[in-house]
Formats: C-alpha cells, structure tokens, sequence
C-alpha cells in the first residue's frame, strides 16, 4: 500500500474492453490531490517512456520551463544544456539569441517536428 511521496507499490491492469485498460489510483494519492470520481486527469507519456498523471487543474501551472540565454553560455556548451533540460523533464525549453551575437554552428531546423525555431 502507498504512504506517501517516494514510496512505491505493484498495481496490475485490468482489461476492460478491445483496446483499453485501467489501472486504480491509490486512494490516498486522489485524497491528497482532492479529485473526486469523474475528475479528468492529465496523462503525459514520457520519452523515458514513463507516464505522468497529473490533475488536470495543476497540468498547466506546475511546468518545468527552462529558459537559455545563448550568448552567456560557455563555449560549446548549448547541447550540453539542452541535453540536461531535456532529460530533467522540462515542458517547454527556450533559447534566445541576440540578432549579431555569436554564431551558432547548426542553426535549428525549423522543418523539424517540434522545433518551433524563429530565427
């Protein structure tokens, strides 16, 4: 049975028609949250794979934002920094580049999925 935060526990699936499953939450999680029954939730599927559940009230106002200022970043280093914002979760990443400032070596692609790029 789950306690609390950093605790953790087995729960199977449930197959309830042709292509859904169900899993339960765990009652002290939804009390905690205060959801009630017919409450929608928020079900991010994470590139680790992992799935995020979130109320969906507080989907919106607990984002991890990360914000880069090209041209204060050490030399070579903004894959660095992208990499570990990426990898820590960030909902949103932005990156400003002052028009004349130092020069990138591969501009970003805006023909890429999710790159909205303005340059």
């Amino acid at each position: 049975m789950v306690l609390g935060p950093g605790e953790n526990e087995v729960r199977k699936l449930q197959s309830t028609g042709g292509s859904t499953f169900t899993i339960s939450l765990p009652k002290p999680w939804v009390l905690a949250q205060g959801l009630n029954a017919r409450d929608s939730l928020r079900m991010d599927w994470r590139p680790s794979g992992a799935l995020r559940v979130t109320p969906l009230d507080l989907a919106t106002s607990f984002g991890k934002h990360v914000y880069f200022d090209f041209d204060t970043l050490p030399e070579n280093s903004l894959h660095d920094h992208l990499m570990g914002a990426y990898i820590s979760g960030a909902d949103l990443i932005r990156l400003s580049v002052e028009e004349g400032g130092r020069q990138m070596i591969n501009p970003p692609d805006p023909t890429l999925p999710a790159c909205n790029a303005r340059v």
